[in-house]
């Protein structure tokens, strides 16, 4: 049953973060901490890590951690989440040679204290896809740094089991991942409207919006509101069934023909697809509230479907936008600098979305045209579909024949940046070019990049500047490859025009033949 949460006090530990700067915890009598290092910076840094000491419980002690993370608070590359905070840090490598934590306090501070309050650009402003980039990772710090307990990104669970010890202590780190609080909980029972109670009803009710390799996606109203992490959600959903367990249901048929023989059999293979699902929720939940990204709410049974409960998207997938949009542009409806404006919008928003998977250690590793989406609420396209999401370095899968390399290689963010790269393609291309498994692989030039006719009238700066950042994406060495957050920093993305305007030629590219 889904009920609203009590309310009572606040959360052990918020009332630590009010404190005036000059009240500086006493750490307890047992533990022993360096000293202060930076001034007012240092300060908060021993107040998060104090915090930290008292949340993580006897036999795991983050305070003897926090010195190297500080070192790496200066460091390059994807930026990391500090225990207990999510902030990421996207702040220049420094030598081994450095001092910890050479940051200005003022950046640190607000970093490890509550952060002000973020918003989002609003729809009717131009915008810089690098800086909307910053705020989602803001946002994801805020809300990392005011949940109750510890969180980390996997990214940092990673490095942290990295440096070894004791299988208890991996154990412990591994429950400090996102959505690890709801997989110990397991699958709450959730009911649709009185209406479409029981499998026979389900299908009058479960609008089926779509089949993965993982599962079927349906469209659900729910009997009650559910609520998380103290919010009313609604009762509008996409439910993602993954395993069901009626043998006389259709989706479980093939599950139930393939088992091995056994006794337990049955258990464990319910068990095994239980964990495949708590794997792609997991990833979800890592991204958190990333705008660019569907969100997730929870693990949910319905009768004998379990699966994900995820946010309803309403507009269609990128297929559908090229379609309707090539139709618009042959029929004058849209200028090839409007679809042109569509397709830049669109590689942004991935890329953002690509980048906050890399900050969380993760790799998506299906980006294609099925699975990002155009939100007409938010004037925004979105990624979908975590069925094939890992952890970096985890073996890699293939994803939409046409979007990945086939190369035999661990999963990595680079890969996904090869993925955007035939998106921006299959968005540009002629029908008549066909893509097969791998896509349009090697660089390419003006003259043979397989631009639709209506594109080839563009300015010659504009196509130069397509093909030259394509090339960017597909180049063959991983290590010279560009990740996606150096790829938003492309002259492709000076500025970016009003989501409002681009909704518009979206709205024009609608129009009935």
């Amino acid at each position: 049953m889904i009920t609203p949460p009590s309310t009572g006090s606040a959360p052990k530990g918020v009332e630590d973060t009010r404190r005036s700067d000059n009240q500086t915890p006493q750490p307890p009598t047992n533990r022993s901490l360096p000293a202060p290092k930076a001034g007012h910076a240092s300060l908060l840094l021993e107040r998060r890590r104090l915090k930290l000491g008292e949340r993580a419980g006897e036999g795991l002690r983050f305070n003897a951690q926090l010195p190297a993370l500080g070192d790496r608070m200066a460091g390059g590359g994807s930026p990391r989440s500090l225990p207990g905070s999510g902030s990421p840090l996207s702040t220049p490598r420094s030598s081994p040679g450095d001092k910890a934590f050479p940051s200005p306090p003022s950046i640190l501070a607000s970093l490890l204290d509550p952060p002000t309050p973020v918003s989002r650009h609003r729809t009717s402003d131009p915008w810089n896809a690098l800086s909307a980039l910053g705020k989602e990772r803001r946002l994801q710090s805020m809300k990392r740094s005011t949940s109750p307990g510890v969180v980390l990104s996997p990214r940092l669970v990673n490095e942290l089991s990295q440096q070894g010890g004791m299988p208890e202590r991996m154990e412990r780190l591994a429950a400090l991942k996102p959505g690890a609080a709801e997989i110990s909980n397991g699958f709450a029972a959730i009911a649709l409207e009185p209406s479409c109670e029981g499998l026979p009803q389900a299908a009058h009710c479960m609008q089926r919006l779509g089949v993965g390799a993982s599962g079927v996606a349906y469209a659900v109203r729910l009997a009650e509101n559910f609520w998380r992490e103290g919010k009313d959600c609604g009762r509008d959903f996409v439910f993602k069934a993954m395993l069901c367990t009626d043998p006389g249901h259709p989706m479980s048929r093939r599950f139930f023909d393939t088992l091995p023989e056994g006794a337990n059999s049955l258990a464990d293979a319910i068990e095994q697809e239980k964990a495949k699902i708590y794997k792609e929720f997991q990833v979800a939940a890592s991204l958190g509230e990333t705008a660019q990204v569907m969100r997730v709410y929870g693990l949910v049974q319905i009768d004998a479907l379990f699966g994900i409960l995820l946010e309803k998207i309403e507009g269609p997938a990128v297929h559908q936008v090229i379609d309707r949009s090539r139709h618009a542009l042959d029929q004058g409806f849209i200028r090839p600098v409007d679809y042109l404006a569509l397709g830049r919008q669109m590689l942004a928003d991935v890329l953002i979305g690509a980048s906050r998977f890399a900050d969380e250690g993760l790799v998506h590793q299906d980006i294609s045209h099925n699975n990002v989406i155009y939100d007409e609420h938010q004037k925004m396209f979105r990624l979908i579909d975590m069925g094939l999401g890992r952890e970096e370095g985890e073996p890699s899968q293939l994803g939409t024949a046409g979007y990945f390399e086939m190369r035999p290689s661990a999963s990595h963010h680079k890969r996904d940046v090869y993925s955007v790269a035939q998106l921006l393609v299959h968005f540009l291309k002629t029908p008549a070019r066909a893509m097969g498994l791998i896509g349009l692989s090697n660089a390419s030039s003006v003259e043979t990049f397989p631009f639709m006719d209506p594109l080839k009238t563009l300015p010659a700066q504009s196509k130069e500047g397509i093909v030259q950042f394509f090339n960017r994406m597909v180049t063959m060495r991983l290590d010279e490859r560009p990740s996606a957050e150096e790829l938003l920093r492309d002259p492709f993305f000076s500025e970016l025009p009003p989501r409002d305007e681009v909704h518009a030629i979206y709205q024009r590219s609608k129009r009935p033949a």
